[in-house]
């Protein structure tokens, strides 16, 4: 089971190892579509759809604090509110932390 756990974590026999940021959010968004209304996946998208061009082509076991700060700059920049974007990038990572997808620091 140690050596399973330890494959996972290096990022072997992992299907989301080589998966990006982008294809997770929209796989994740695929996935909850039932279980939320359909202005929650519309605002869902058009985050992801803002996230695309700054996160999007990350791997999801790559991504650092260090690339989502520098997602927020050009929000900024550009004078938009990113507690929305911010708010679905949390909820969609922290349900790949749940899942084993991606580790927390320790």
């Amino acid at each position: 089971m140690s050596k399973a756990i330890a494959k996972i974590e290096a990022g072997g026999d992992n299907v989301y190892a080589a998966m990006t940021v982008d294809d997770y959010l929209i796989e994740w968004i695929n996935q909850i579509t039932n279980n939320v209304s359909i202005l929650t996946v519309e605002t869902y998208r058009h985050s992801q759809a803002k996230k695309s061009g700054h996160l999007g082509s990350i791997p999801l076991n790559k991504l650092n604090q260090v690339s989502i700060e520098r997602m927020y700059k050009p929000f900024k920049e550009q004078g938009l509110a990113d507690s929305t974007v911010h708010r679905v990038l949390r909820t969609a990572l922290n349900r790949a932390v749940n899942r084993g997808l991606l580790a927390t620091p320790q």
